[in-house]
């Protein structure tokens, strides 16, 4: 009966047609542990566990348990535990101890390659793959992904951070490698340590062996790298559009009045994974990252603080600002202003406590230095001089406009409380209601 019924709904379907049966995307999936040699040159393989293992008296790998806040189970050898790789770990406790070392060693290889697609002829150099596959082996294939997207993105490279490994990420990551050789080393030692406060969290019995780790696993990597001949390397490059070219700000700025409607009127519909956003960059290659206190640098966009991504239409104003307070207070005063304390520009979310949505939303606000200019303070650690110079590109203050929040800039005219700046000297002459 059911051979008929599947039958008749095949004829039924060839005569009016049925959409296919969506199927899910591949996602890749941990290796099956090894059950034999693998044809890897196995070098990073026993790298990695020549750092993870504790040894014997007779020098062999043994099994070792864990802190109670290790949060990767129970017991582990060389790395490989009973939370993460339970069936790696249950056959590595039936070898002999003499043979556990080289086949933990096969099986972190073939685990990491897999988790980021990154094959044994990949055209990295030895020593910034070593730095890479040990990332992945500690924390994942999506903790190895934001560690290199985010050290690519300090170097100056337009790239999502979405902690997955894809073709873009890969190709980055090789360029940056060939290109920038001898700073890539030195970017992912950063990441590493950035993911771990901001993303794991600091954990005091354990800071100090893993600050040694990453050094140590920096140290090989640079050994490595420079034992392979090299290319004469090019001085690091600035991040991409820090000269604000030929934009000019006009002698009069026309801007939309704060509210829903009339912004969507003016710049487009907001929305979620917005098409209307550019990247931006800031003039100067010393930029911190504000962490919220209990958060990490996390926001809804899903590519961090650090998503250096405004709205299309105050891309250039944007730049020429932050590069003009640059050129007009020098790098030391404008990192004592905080100028290189980014808080973000673009996060589609509505108002604390209202139900418009932020300016952010646009990816026409943006955020400076929050640590010392509050949501609720009405200090500010920024001189007139430079809140002018926000002012004259069309950044209006938060905190002039509200007598707080003095981080926020945007490129919307406020609500203005009564009492504030702007309400007793009224708004710039050259800004005017759109």
């Amino acid at each position: 009966m059911k051979a008929v019924f599947e039958g008749i709904l095949r004829f039924l379907q060839l005569i009016f047609g049925s959409d296919p049966e969506p199927q899910p995307e591949p996602r890749r999936t941990p290796p099956a542990p090894p059950s034999g040699p693998e044809p890897a040159e196995g070098r990073i393989g026993l790298a990695i566990v020549d750092l993870e293992a504790r040894r014997d008296a007779n020098g062999h790998v043994k099994i070792y348990k864990l802190p109670g806040n290790d949060r990767g189970g129970s017991y582990e050898i060389a790395g490989i535990n009973d939370k993460y790789h339970p069936e790696a770990l249950a056959r590595l406790k039936t070898l002999p101890p003499s043979e556990r070392e080289q086949a933990a060693a096969e099986y972190i290889e073939k685990y990491t390659r897999e988790m980021t697609g990154i094959g044994i002829s990949s055209a990295l150099r030895d020593g910034t793959e070593f730095f890479v596959l040990d990332s992945t082996f500690n924390r994942g294939g999506g903790g190895s992904a934001w560690i290199v997207q985010t050290a690519l993105r300090a170097l100056g490279h337009c790239i999502i951070r979405d902690r997955h490994w894809g073709p873009k990420t890969r190709a980055a990551l090789e360029a940056a490698d060939r290109d920038q050789s001898d700073h890539i080393v030195r970017r992912l030692r950063e990441s590493r340590e950035r993911y771990e406060r901001n993303l794991v969290g600091y954990r005091a019995n354990f800071w100090k062996g893993l600050v040694n780790r990453w050094d140590k696993v920096a140290a090989i990597a640079n050994e490595w790298n420079g034992q392979e001949a090299a290319a004469p390397v090019p001085p690091e490059p600035a991040p991409p559009a820090y000269d604000s070219g030929d934009y000019e700000p006009p002698q009069s700025i026309r801007l939309p009045r704060e509210g829903t409607q009339s912004l969507n009127a003016y710049y487009g519909t907001a929305k979620p994974g917005a098409d209307y956003l550019d990247w931006f960059s800031f003039p100067s290659d010393n930029i911190r990252l504000y962490n919220r206190s209990g958060a990490g640098l996390s926001d809804r966009t899903g590519n961090g603080l650090d998503d250096h991504r405004c709205h299309k239409a105050v891309k250039d104003a944007l730049q020429a600002a932050l590069k003009e307070i640059f050129d007009t207070l020098g790098r030391k005063r404008f990192e004592k202003e905080g100028w290189h304390v980014y808080g973000g520009c673009y996060n589609y979310r509505r108002k604390r406590g209202g139900s418009n949505l932020s300016t952010h939303s646009w990816g026409i606000a943006i955020d400076i230095n929050p640590n010392e200019n509050t949501l609720r303070s009405s200090s500010t650690s920024f001189s007139d001089e430079a809140i002018e110079i926000m002012e004259k590109h069309g950044f209006l203050s938060g905190g002039r406009a509200w007598n707080k929040d003095y981080m926020h800039f945007q490129a919307a005219i406020p609500h203005i409380s009564p009492g504030s700046y702007y309400a007793r000297h009224g708004l710039p002459k050259h800004i005017k209601a759109n």
